[in-house]
């Protein structure tokens, strides 16, 4: 069980216990009970509040486990980050120092150590962000802007908050958030850092409130952030990072492009900046430059890296500034570093490395050259780069050769999909792109839900099978399709494999969780993930490019199917459904109405599955012989030669007479009758408990039989009323009030019986409780048929009587019942 779970269970018994005080309180002020009856009622009632009770401090003590171990996870997360952040800016020696700091689960030395690694990397920062006033726009630059999304507030308004959201903008990347214009900030306010988005409470007052799905503030290093930045990049996805500074003052105004060629938005809203900070510098950024550090690393890196990045800034720095000591200062210790620490690998090394760690070894070996001025040495390994961009093309151009060769059309679509009886065809609109749905959700799985949605199939798909229309058809429809979306992802799922016991909309996947991969922790939740195995392939509705899904499944394998129904079997289990419903759902009787119901096609204004049809075909009918099987299936539980605790034979018995109450209430006629009593001779009779049950429910039958054929016992009553009426003297006395409130008692009684069977078992305790309060009303009856001389009035009296002894009779039964099978199972 989830924390969703155990959060949805915890609401609903408080809910339930809140509707059982409610309860006592409208008896405490209902006048027309006594105080006895008062008393009885709520200690009913009360009683009933401690079971929940108990069933609330369980679930609270689940809950309490899940979150610490959450917990945990978050604190582990933080201290990788750490560690991260760490790496290439401070000796092995220091990175080993902090890693044993690290090693504590106290939040608040935790803190305190994070709190000194950001200083560390505050201030690696602070050296390699640009210096405002020696910017060349023909040379490399860094920069912790925030790009304005509203010039209005941002402005004119100011901010509410203690913390500003930037980006890091540089020459590798400048994605930003919302706009190409804004303020420039010193690195010195940074207090949090990712190469991500983060969400950022806005009215956070101190570092503890700022981010909402991380338990402290961590800075990831600006390298590491540039890097993965750009990696990102390379699938054309637009991603920016977030750097978080405290709220100050900004130190310049940035816009990127050409002026000239900006919009007059745009240049009138940088025109508002002008004139409400006059002071700031105004840095023009060009959106790419070609890079001239002296390092230029992917994931090779000369093992003196910092040192050189932050003599070549002095260098670049010196050379703005006409400094010409300082110029040459830097430039003969960088030569000296390059003499004094090559970068080197071994042979073994070499052979190991991808083509591209090979071309960044490369180009660092060719700056060594250069700084060195060693032609020969740089003329080495320009052929060696040469030769390996070669490589690096042939192997693209084979690429997209077999890209070509394997593009697939809608018909293909259609054929991959197959028959579709038995089986519904979703659709899943999504704005990727078709790189990004073949590395993403054909590899790892479709997402369940968008951000700050609850986890659900039903509310992400619409049904629509595909196979039954034209090629025009099916792109006529994807184009009306509500979106942003640009890639239809087309879905094929067994309907065998449904929870068909879930009326909650498939909230956290409960209708679907079979098909469900697994679940990660993203967007500050738990959520599940599709297998992409039933995951068709998917149609682009900007290129009309078809892609289909190498991992599709067409026709499901053995493992798969056995995975599917242990699935369900689990699902069940967790939302506390009988195991066993997995086989009612795969009978016979349930496959032969087991046909597609969803041929609907996917309009604008649909939001949502309609799952309710496929639920009332699968629904099976609860008939006695249902009930006789569910009894039948709770005696095969016991086993003679198994211990079993006091408090499992309680629950056991209670199912069995739950079960067998309704069994009884459910026969309507002499054949259900004979059917019942043939497969109660047949099938009870393994053990000394169900020949026990067997002769309670044969005994049953027989009155069953008799209330079926009242005439004699309607004869027998009108005697009893006439020959009680001849001896009455009590001419004229007007029990109106009494006998209704012997009606009231009735319905109480009737009322609390439901109440008890509606908890799923019966309770031996409830029962015997119950059965008291049924005597006492029987008296009260008695007594009060005694001072009755109308005849009207004794018929009434004589009905609510006969009415509580049926119920009495069915109580003592019951009771007597579980004493019996309780004494077999000793």
């Amino acid at each position: 069980m989830d924390i969703i779970d155990l959060k949805n269970r915890i609401s609903s018994v408080n809910d339930e216990i809140d509707y059982l005080k409610n309860e006592i309180n409208e008896i405490v002020n209902d006048t027309s009970f006594t105080e006895e009856e008062k008393r009885y009622e709520i200690d009913i009632l009360n009683q009933k509040i401690s079971k929940k009770l108990e069933l609330l401090n369980k679930y609270q003590k689940e809950q309490s486990s899940i979150e610490i171990d959450h917990d945990m996870a978050m604190i582990n997360n933080l201290k990788i980050k750490a560690v991260k952040s760490l790496s290439g800016i401070v000796t092995a020696e220091q990175l080993t120092y902090y890693q044993n700091l690290l090693n504590t689960n106290d939040m608040n030395t935790l803190k305190s150590v994070l709190d000194s690694i950001n200083e560390i990397v505050r201030t690696d920062y602070i050296n390699k962000i640009t210096n405002i006033e020696s910017f060349d726009p023909n040379s490399p630059y860094r920069f912790v802007c925030h790009s304005i999304s509203d010039i209005g507030f941002d402005v004119n308004q100011g901010y509410d908050g203690n913390y500003i959201s930037c980006s890091i903008l540089s020459n590798e990347q400048n994605d930003t958030y919302s706009s190409n214009f804004g303020l420039i900030y010193p690195p010195e306010s940074i207090v949090a850092a990712s190469s991500g988005d983060f969400a950022v409470n806005n009215n956070a007052s101190s570092n503890d409130e700022l981010l909402m799905f991380q338990l402290y503030p961590t800075i990831q290093n600006i390298d590491s952030i540039i890097e993965e930045t750009v990696e990102r990049k390379k699938s054309d996805a637009k991603e920016y990072n977030e750097v978080v500074i405290k709220k100050t003052d900004p130190i310049g105004i940035f816009y990127k492009g050409n002026y000239d060629e900006l919009d007059s938005i745009t240049k009138s809203n940088i025109d508002k900046l002008r004139t409400k900070y006059p002071n700031l510098k105004i840095l023009e950024l060009p959106t790419k430059i070609e890079t001239k550090s002296v390092i230029e690393k992917i994931n090779i890196v000369h093992p003196r890296a910092k040192e050189l990045n932050e003599l070549e800034t002095q260098k670049q720095l010196a050379k703005q500034n006409n400094d010409e000591v300082a110029y040459n200062y830097a430039k003969s210790s960088i030569e000296k570093i390059i003499r004094e620490s090559r970068l080197e690998v071994s042979p073994e090394q070499w052979d190991s490395m991808g083509i591209q760690d090979k071309i960044a070894f490369v180009k660092i070996k060719m700056n060594e050259a250069r700084i060195l001025n060693d032609q020969d040495e740089f003329n080495y390994w320009n052929s060696n780069l040469n030769s390996l961009n070669e490589k690096v093309q042939s192997s693209e151009s084979k690429t997209e050769d077999i890209f070509d060769e394997k593009k697939s059309s809608l018909e293909d679509l259609k054929n991959t999909i197959g028959n579709t009886e038995g089986y519904v065809v979703l659709v899943h609109g999504t704005h990727m792109t078709n790189e990004e749905v073949q590395s993403m959700i054909f590899k790892e799985g479709l997402r369940t839900t968008n951000f700050n949605e609850k986890t659900t199939l039903d509310k992400t798909t619409k049904p629509f099978d595909i196979s039954k229309y034209t090629s025009e058809e099916i792109k006529r429809l994807f184009e009306n399709y509500d979106h942003n979306n640009k890639n239809m992802v087309v879905i094929k799922l067994p309907l065998e494999y449904f929870n068909k016991y879930d009326f909650t909309g498939d909230l956290d996947c409960r209708k679907t969780r079979a098909f469900m991969k697994d679940k990660i922790y993203i967007d500050g939740r738990y959520k599940y993930l599709l297998d992409p195995k039933f995951i068709v392939g998917s149609y682009n509705t900007e290129t009309m490019e078809t892609m289909l899904n190498p991992s599709f499944e067409r026709e499901l394998t053995v493992e798969t199917k056995k995975e599917l129904r242990e699935k369900l079997i689990k699902l069940q289990q967790d939302i506390g459904l009988d195991s066993e419903l997995i086989e009612q759902i795969n009978s016979d009787e349930i496959v032969e109405v087991n046909q597609p119901t969803y041929s609907s096609v996917p309009t604008s204004g649909s939001n949502s599955n309609d799952y309710q049809e496929m639920i009332q075909k699968l629904e099976t009918k609860k008939d006695y012989n249902y009930y006789f099987d569910e009894m039948l299936k709770a005696t095969q539980q016991y086993n003679p030669n198994t211990q079993m605790t006091e408090e499992q034979k309680k629950r056991l018995i209670g199912e069995i007479f739950y079960n067998e109450d309704y069994l009884i209430e459910s026969l309507s006629n002499d054949e259900e009758l004979r059917q019942i009593m043939t497969r109660s001779v047949n099938e009870l009779s393994n053990n000394e408990m169900q020949v026990k049950l067997q002769n309670i429910v044969l005994t049953e039958i027989q009155e069953k039989y008799k209330q079926l054929h009242p005439e004699k016992k309607e004869v027998e009553q009108q005697q009893n009323v006439q020959n009680t009426t001849e001896n009455k003297n009590n001419d004229g006395l007007d029990l109106s009030v009494l006998i209704e409130q012997l009606r009231m008692e009735l319905n109480q009684v009737q009322n609390a019986y439901r109440s008890m069977m509606l908890d799923g078992y019966i309770d031996d305790e409830e029962l015997a409780t119950l059965l008291g309060m049924v005597n006492k009303v029987i008296n009260d009856g008695y007594s009060l048929k005694s001072l009755a001389s109308d005849p009207s009035d004794l018929r009434v009296i004589s009905v609510i009587i006969n009415s509580l002894e049926e119920e009495q009779k069915k109580m003592n039964k019951m009771q007597n019942g579980i004493e019996e099978v309780g004494k077999s199972m000793r």
